[in-house]
Order: structure tokens, then sequence, then C-alpha cells
């Protein structure tokens, strides 16, 4: 695996590029690691070549092993990720693991699934079927990620071609729609990325800072309606030329760019939602369907160029479900999750209002039990009065 790195490198360094020394980029890692609570205690082995990372040792959970590529991906001067780190999860039986995957998936807000099937082998779950978008097979794929007793997810589900677009576009059209997107993201406006299309086949190239920038131009394009095929040869340098962004913005221009981007997703049904925007803080109004949408439109527009706030002033008006369903549900989805599974977090319902109490270790974690429970079908809003209670330093006892 090492020789592959040092291949890449080599081929990297041809080029000329000035680049992060080896050291630098592995006290960085170090560094990202211990700041998170979830990976701090566990002991990780970096091993860096010409900008390669590989990781390994042992963690507990499938996510813990995502969480820790994912913090590497974002370090700058890394090019390439080797993760070979091994799941030591707890043992579960795997009908119990199947069982709880297709019932977070079955109960979700967020997920729409054609067709499904969930097979487990020692805690590695393959996941086949169809979705009708992109986005529905990554969002099945961390389903099954976070689930206690996972040691590895196969994502062979198939995007629905009938649900890939509202009609066939031309390679012109779905050019210009790939560029609006990217244009509007504050996180790649800048980029140096060019795209063209041809024959349905979106093609990526230019040049970004960091592997995580490569994989968001990647799943942006993805998301785009109409787009099939996605040919990424974007290439990771330390150093780049950014594109020049235009001058300060109207509140006119923000609130059309906000609008498109939330009009874009399939996943919002944006023709009766309301954008104000004044100096760049951005309210949104409305009513939507689920605390989902909710979240997927004000993450939406947080991220347009130009946006420097958003307030959320959306109602969620979800379908009828008795408060007992989704308290079994939400109940479900904290008592199956890796993260979660070991803490003791009450739930009620009232009125379709969840309310968590109990206490967590980190901040993540409280985190964690909202996203949960917000992705639960019936959910209206959340109370999240869990307390944060770190548990003493091993140094202290």
């Amino acid at each position: 695996m090492l020789s592959l790195c040092l291949a890449y490198g080599a081929v990297a360094l041809a080029y000329g590029e000035e680049r992060q020394s080896d050291a630098e980029i592995t006290q960085a890692l170090r560094d990202a690691l211990a700041q998170d609570p979830r990976l701090k205690s566990v002991e990780l082995q970096i091993v860096t070549s010409q900008g390669c990372v590989v990781l390994r040792g042992t963690v507990t959970t499938y996510s813990d092993r995502y969480q820790a590529e994912s913090l590497a991906k974002r370090i700058l001067g890394v090019r390439q990720v080797m993760n070979s780190i091994k799941v030591d999860a707890p043992l579960r039986a795997d009908q119990q693991i199947a069982n709880d995957v297709r019932r977070r998936i079955e109960q979700s807000s967020s997920i729409r699934v054609e067709e499904l099937s969930v097979t487990v082998d020692t805690g590695r779950v393959t996941l086949a079927g169809e979705v009708p978008l992109w986005v529905h097979s990554r969002q099945v794929e961390r389903v099954a990620r976070d689930v206690l007793g996972v040691r590895q997810v196969d994502n062979r589900l198939r995007v629905a071609a009938k649900a890939s677009g509202p009609a066939i576009l031309s390679d012109e059209e779905l050019q210009r729609s790939v560029e609006a997107t990217l244009t509007r993201n504050a996180f790649l406006a800048e980029l140096p990325v060019r795209v063209s299309v041809m024959r349905g086949t979106v093609l990526l190239e230019g040049q970004v800072t960091r592997i995580f920038q490569k994989e968001l131009v990647v799943e942006e394009t993805r998301r785009v309606p109409g787009t099939h095929v996605v040919d990424d040869r974007l290439t990771v340098t330390s150093q780049l030329m950014a594109k020049s962004l235009p001058g300060p913005m109207s509140d006119e221009e923000v609130t059309e760019l906000v609008r498109a981007e939330l009009d874009a997703d399939p996943r919002i049904a944006a023709g009766d939602l309301q954008i104000l925007t004044q100096r760049g803080a951005v309210t949104l109004h409305g009513t939507v369907g689920s605390m989902y949408e909710s979240e997927t439109a004000q993450r939406l527009a947080s991220c347009v160029v130009g946006v420097l706030r958003v307030e959320n002033r959306l109602v969620v008006e979800p379908e009828p479900r008795a408060d007992r369903e989704i308290q079994e549900d939400v109940n479900c989805n904290l008592k199956s999750d890796s993260l979660l599974a070991s803490t003791t977090i009450e739930v009620q319902v009232h009125g379709a209002v969840v309310i968590l109490k109990g206490q967590v270790p980190d901040h993540s974690s409280k985190r964690q039990a909202f996203r949960l429970a917000s992705r639960v079908r019936g959910v209206r809003d959340i109370n999240n009065e869990l307390e944060v209670v770190m548990p003493p330093h091993p140094s202290s006892r």
C-alpha cells in the first residue's frame, strides 16, 4: 500500500508543486484527531509519504473509522488517504443489525427508496436496490454506517434513471446547471474548476487544495437534476490560483441565488417558501413537511455566496402520526446508534414534539441525538434538554 502512495507522490511532484512537509501533515492530523471527542482517546498510527497518508489502528465503530478518514481529507497537503483502520465492533447478531438498518430507513423522513435489500454477514452490511436520487443513496449509507455492530458498508444502490431529472437536458443545459450550482456555493466558488459535458457525461477538471473539496465538487455535481455520469479529473494541489469573485452583492442578488439553490434541489418544495434578505442576513418563511426539509433548506441557504447568516422561521407540518409511534422510532434510532448506545436518554413525545432528557458525554453526542430524532417521520419539533457531562480525565482519577 505504501508503494502506491510513493508512486502517487512521485507523479504529483513531477509538476513541481510546493507542498506541506510530511511531518507537518502528520502533526496537523494528530492535532485534528486530538480535538475530536470520538477519536481523541484512540491510538492511531499515521504514516505520511509525499502527501499520501496511511491510517492504521483499531476503533470500535465503523463511523469512527469513517470520521478519521474524513479528518485526514481536510488537511492541507494531503493528496491521498489509505484507510487501513480495523473495526472491532461489539458482537451483534447479523439479523439484528439488518433489522435496525431497515427500520431506520423505513421510518426516516429524509429517505425515499424504490426497492431495498439489506444483507449482513459478520457485521458487513451490503445495500442493494434502487433510490430516486443520488443523495438518497448517500443517506442510506450513512444510516447503515452509524448502526451499532457494523464493521463495513458496501453500497450497491443504483439511482433510478427516470428520477434523475425532470426532463432530459441537452449537454449545454446540463453544463450551465452544474456551473451555476458550483458558482453559488461559497465553499467552491473560488476554486478553478472547469465543467464540460459530452453525451450526458459531466467532466470535472481543475484544481482544489484538499481532498474533501474534490469530493464536495463531485457531490454537488451529482446533486444537480439530470446528472447521470460524472468523470472526476480534479487534482489536489497545495497552491492554486483562485478565481476572482464579484464585489459586494445586493440583497436582491443574494435572494435570487438562494431561491435558485432551493428551487434546484428536489428534496425541497421551495415554491411556497419566502426568502427575505437584509444586509446579507437571510430569513426563510413558509411551511415544509418535515424537520429534515427545514434543516436542508437552512443548510443550503447558508452555503450560498453572499449569505452572512440564516434565520430559519420555517413551520414544520408533518404527516400525522401517533406520539407513541414517534417515540418508539426515536428510541430505536438512539439505542441502535454506535455513538449513543451506551447512553441513557429519556424520550418523551407530546403533540409530535420530541423532548430529549438525560446526560451525554460530549456535544457531538448531543447533536447526534438531535439529528437522529429529527429524521423520524412525523416529528414537528425537538426540545433537546440533554446535559453534557464530560467524563473525568484519567489523570484526575
